[in-house]
């Protein structure tokens, strides 16, 4: 290979994998707002196609009437830009509410926020072959290479992105390095600041203004009432204050993606609070699967009946349950070890009957 299409092959290389990044990218950023499902990405998947596809069209149109060097460059450095713009449009618009189903609301979000950066990646790719293409006889070999090293520049974005980045870096420091190399490489690709003072003069603007933005957009989003902040591999996982109880103390919730797991009163953590809705309430309740909640300290002291005593304590109806229910689901412990009770009235009684 020479020159022109090793270079072309590293361009559309970076271009690719920042894409699969940025798309990778999405659905961890987004899952505050909008959560994790089956909605969120096929609107991500869907709307990143269409900037890509959109992109390549109009990149065609501009490598005809402007083949130069600096297309390029100017391509990578508004690439650049759009990455930076993630973080901060989603900081400002990924709460917003609108007056339509949640599918719209999240096919809307998505579009504003990713599609202009999809769409002047996806610009890239033409330019380079139209700059590459100097014998139309090799024409076949060279795209073939051009669009080979594109796409294993997706598959190394993917994996790198999905098993590693964003449990290390999180998403907002992962944009921010995908900015930087963009802008980087139309530096070195585009034919820029050719002089050594530009380059020296450019550095010296961009490196200040690209921390300030760093300090207001890219950082975890903690304020007075988000404490604790963290993309996890599973989750995105927040600690925050979520209002007060009755007696005016303050409740800490644990938030996973968009949806709130447990409500606890760290003053008072023997008391299991429920969230139902956008209200709480106070509930003695156990329920399998309670992560976040505090058992009652005086449910300890309710003895773990045998198999024996729950079934003679077991109505004739609850008799009927048993037999037709599968053995998984009718322990009369739950996962802690200890059964499940709930308050009614001054006696307490476990699943299966009277104690």
């Amino acid at each position: 290979m020479n020159a022109a299409v090793i270079k072309a092959n590293v361009v559309v290389f970076i271009a690719s994998f920042c894409t699969l990044v940025i798309e990778l990218v999405a659905g961890r950023i987004m899952a505050p707002y909008v959560g994790v499902s089956l909605y969120t990405w096929t609107s991500i998947i869907g709307v990143v196609l269409a900037g890509i596809s959109i992109g390549a069209y109009l990149g065609g149109i501009i490598a005809d009437r402007y083949p130069r060097q600096t297309t390029l460059g100017w391509l990578l450095f508004l690439s650049g830009l759009g990455a930076f713009s993630i973080s901060p449009l989603t900081n400002l618009i990924g709460a917003a509410q609108f007056q339509s189903t949640l599918m719209m609301r999240i096919m809307i979000l998505t579009t504003v926020i990713f599609f202009v950066p999809s769409a002047v990646l996806g610009m890239i790719s033409p330019v380079v072959v139209k700059l590459t293409l100097d014998n139309l006889e090799k024409t076949g070999n060279v795209v073939g290479k051009i669009y080979a090293f594109s796409t294993l520049g997706s598959i190394i974005g993917t994996f790198t992105t999905g098993f590693y980045l964003i449990s290390w870096m999180g998403t907002r420091n992962i944009l921010l390095i995908i900015g930087v190399i963009l802008i980087a490489s139309a530096l070195v690709f585009g034919g820029f600041f050719m002089r050594r003072k530009s380059l020296a003069v450019f550095i010296l603007v961009f490196a200040p203004l690209t921390w300030a933005l760093y300090g207001v957009a890219f950082k975890a989003p903690l304020d007075a009432k988000i404490y604790y902040y963290k993309e996890s591999d599973y989750y995105t996982i927040k600690l925050m204050k979520y209002g007060a109880n009755k007696d005016g103390r303050v409740l800490h919730a644990m938030i996973l993606d968009n949806l709130v797991h447990s409500l606890n009163d760290l003053e008072d953590p023997v008391i299991w609070i429920i969230p139902i809705s956008a209200s709480t309430r106070r509930s003695s309740t156990g329920r399998r699967g309670n992560g976040g909640t505090s058992r009652p300290s005086s449910s300890a002291a309710v003895p773990t009946p045998s198999l024996a005593t729950w079934r003679r304590s077991t109505p004739a109806p609850r008799s009927t349950w048993w037999r037709s229910t599968p053995r998984s689901r009718r322990s009369p412990t739950t996962a802690w070890g200890f059964p499940e009770t709930r308050r009614s009235g001054p006696s307490t009684r476990t699943a299966g009957g009277s104690l």
